[in-house]
């Protein structure tokens, strides 16, 4: 059982700001391991020596060391790194959707943009969530321009990880039909390089 914020409801928070659920991007070759263990941060698929498909880019991973130690999850499912990820792996990359009470975790942080950028400040209380740009965030445009690739890249961070239990939807790119398993969670072929359509 995870240890929640009982003075800092940021799933409530969240929900005024028009956020439904959180969103996670990964190989789908990952996805075994994510429905045995949940989704682990970095550095605890390193130190359990998971096989794992890294779809990050390195030269990124570099300035985001400090977030290792947190599983980090987007507000939104129209990312940037979505998009790209999506034309590097064509029809193999999903997307996790994720219940939006994992926010109440004990140690939840929050950024305004790309941890990666040296302009995204990192926050930790609830009423922070108003320094975000949430016309950029929640538009359903693509995000070409320098800054609001990094503001629409805006993340919530988890310690440690997340547990399969809330894990709602795996959406993914291949055709195929709507089907369901063990572990109650929705398939849905509905992904797209620009979102969920």
């Amino acid at each position: 059982m995870l240890k929640q914020n009982s003075d800092q409801r940021f799933s409530s928070a969240l929900k005024r700001y028009g956020v439904k659920a959180l969103w996670y991007v990964t190989h789908i070759n990952n996805l075994p391991s994510i429905l045995q263990y949940g989704i682990l941060c970095r550095n605890e698929v390193l130190k359990q020596k998971l096989d794992f498909k890294d779809i990050s880019d390195p030269s990124v991973q570099r300035w985001r060391r400090w977030t290792h130690n947190y599983v980090p999850l987007f507000l939104v499912d129209n990312t940037p790194m979505l998009y790209v990820c999506c034309q590097k792996y064509p029809n193999e990359i999903i997307l996790l959707e994720i219940d939006l009470t994992i926010a109440d975790t004990k140690g939840v942080r929050f950024s305004d943009g790309n941890i990666a950028s040296c302009e995204t400040k990192v926050y930790e209380n609830p009423r922070d969530l108003v320094n975000l740009d949430w016309k950029i965030i929640l538009d359903r445009r693509g995000a070409f321009g320098k800054e609001w690739k990094r503001k629409r890249s805006a993340e919530l961070l988890v310690p440690q990880r997340v547990p399969q239990e809330f894990v709602r939807c795996i959406h993914f790119a291949r055709l195929g039909q709507e089907k369901q398993n063990v572990w109650k969670i929705t398939f849905v072929s509905d992904l797209t390089p620009e979102g969920v359509s």
